[in-house]
């Protein structure tokens, strides 16, 4: 993957190793409530990405007691107590740096990623654990955000 730069480029672009400095500064993942989401969330509560959904911005879901939590919502004067399939949310999370990463092959968000090189796939034989996959990958190619969650170290 060739990464370029343009100087009459209209908006930044994600680059391949550069982190996500909103994201990683403030702990906080700004997003939507899915519209798979049938109830509302309130703050306080555990929630995960919502996989199914194809918005490019991260979608939240209810976490299930047994599942495993991106975050926590926070508390929104603007919204009120009770957050809506379409509203924007904010969630803390714990964890690393949120990187931009280039994705080996299609993975879904909230996925467990590993290295492979410079790529992150799903192939955990043989790959260190990296972090969790933010965004969802449609192909091989495709930058992705990957919240680290371990520390990177070899075998």
């Amino acid at each position: 993957m060739v990464q370029t730069l343009n100087i009459n480029q209209f908006e930044q672009k994600p680059l391949k190793g550069a982190l996500d400095l909103a994201i990683m500064n403030s702990r906080v993942i700004t997003g939507i409530v899915s519209a798979n989401q049938a109830t509302a969330l309130v703050p306080a509560q555990r929630v995960k990405l919502d996989t199914t959904a194809q918005e490019f911005i991260p979608s939240f879901v209810a976490a299930g007691d047994n599942e495993q939590a991106i975050g926590v919502i926070l508390y929104n004067s603007r919204n009120g107590a009770n957050l809506v399939a379409g509203q924007a949310v904010e969630v803390a999370y714990c964890g690393g740096p949120v990187m931009w990463m280039e994705a080996a092959e299609a993975i879904s968000a909230q996925a467990t990623v590993y290295q492979t090189g410079v790529t992150v796939d799903l192939t955990s034989a043989t790959h260190k654990k990296v972090g969790i996959a933010l965004d969802g990958a449609a192909a091989a190619g495709d930058l992705i955000r990957v919240i680290f969650i371990e520390p990177l170290i070899s075998a």
